[in-house]
């Protein structure tokens, strides 16, 4: 019974002042609203359907919902529903019938295009050229003959051929012709048998410069290839122990033949023979024994042999002995 009580005296309410004001500061409303809502901590909820729920009421004009499916507040307008986000993008797809020439735009409307299609002159043509020089036709139309003589008879302004002769440039059709300055390009070149280098400057002048002096006793000499070449005159050194082996040695190897007798072959062969050989044998330190002798045999451009012998100092007969020495060869 309190229950009947309180709605009747709401919709007495109602209909007394015709206007609603729920949620904070109910005796503030506007005159012009029918019902206001007012909170900072309440919200008001649209009735829910989805898809299928909305589409199957036929709602007035202005009925709002909001659809579960889309997650979007929809609107009725008169027969349709009408989602309020796509509001601002209304996608369309725009389609052309090529037999009736119509011009589709879905949910806009359409329009028959036949008096511009079928216009023959409007089409799209082809402009070419024929073999005959100066022509120019158009597909479906007609041929333009060009003067390609540009209508005068000045030869002096058709396509020219720029031409170079010698130093002359010239311009054909009468266009004329100028002679460019003459000029020497420099050039620099070497005599590889004496290494000079002869340089020719722009004005056809030579200078030379010597790669190896000319001064006399040089021992720089001209290289196969021009350049400067040092041949020591010092061509192989050592210290040989009484063994065959050597402490150092330069330029040469060696070996022991016998007692006393060693041979000394050359790294790189010497011109010829003729070459300089110097000997030294180390003081035997001793009373008995203190007069060695060193010689030389056997000497060809690729090697020489050494023979150590123990004179005993002329007392009797020398014998062959293995003693540490040392050679120098030179060559000039």
């Amino acid at each position: 019974m309190k229950k009947i009580t309180l709605i009747i005296l709401l919709l007495i309410n109602l209909s007394v002042f015709s206007q609603v004001k729920i949620g904070n500061n109910p005796s503030q409303i506007n005159v012009h609203s029918l019902l206001e809502l007012e909170s900072s901590s309440k919200v008001f909820v649209l009735n829910k359907m989805t898809t299928s729920q909305m589409n199957a009421v036929l709602p007035l004009d202005g009925a709002m919902v909001f659809n579960t499916d889309d997650k979007c507040i929809f609107i009725f307008e008169g027969t349709s529903w009408k989602s309020l986000c796509n509001s601002g993008s209304d996608n369309q797809v725009i389609s052309f019938d090529n037999t009736s020439n119509i011009l589709t735009l879905e949910n806009g409307g359409a329009v028959d295009l036949s008096a511009y299609v079928n216009d023959d002159t409007n089409e799209l043509q082809d402009i070419s050229t024929n073999a005959t020089a100066g022509n120019i036709s158009l597909s479906n139309g007609s041929t333009l003959t060009l003067n390609v003589d540009d209508a005068d008879a000045d030869a002096t302004n058709e396509i020219q051929t720029l031409s170079l002769s010698g130093n002359d440039v010239t311009l054909s059709n009468g266009g004329g012709t100028i002679t460019l300055p003459s000029g020497t390009v420099t050039n620099l070149v070497q005599n590889t048998g004496s290494g000079v280098i002869t340089y020719t400057n722009e004005n056809n002048t030579d200078q030379t410069a010597n790669v190896v002096s000319t001064d006399a006793n040089n021992g720089i000499s001209v290289g196969t290839d021009g350049g400067a070449y040092y041949r020591p005159m010092v061509r192989a050194m050592g210290k040989v122990n009484a063994d065959g082996t050597a402490a150092k040695i330069m330029g040469a190897t060696v070996s022991k033949i016998n007692t006393g007798d060693y041979r000394v072959t050359f790294t790189n062969a010497m011109p010829n023979a003729n070459y300089i050989i110097q000997l030294t044998v180390r003081d035997f330190n001793g009373t008995a024994n203190d007069d060695p002798g060193i010689q030389y045999i056997n000497q060809t451009n690729t090697r020489f042999d050494v023979h150590i012998q123990n004179n005993d100092d002329g007392g009797s007969n020398g014998s062959d002995t293995d003693f540490e020495f040392m050679f120098t060869v030179l060559d000039f």
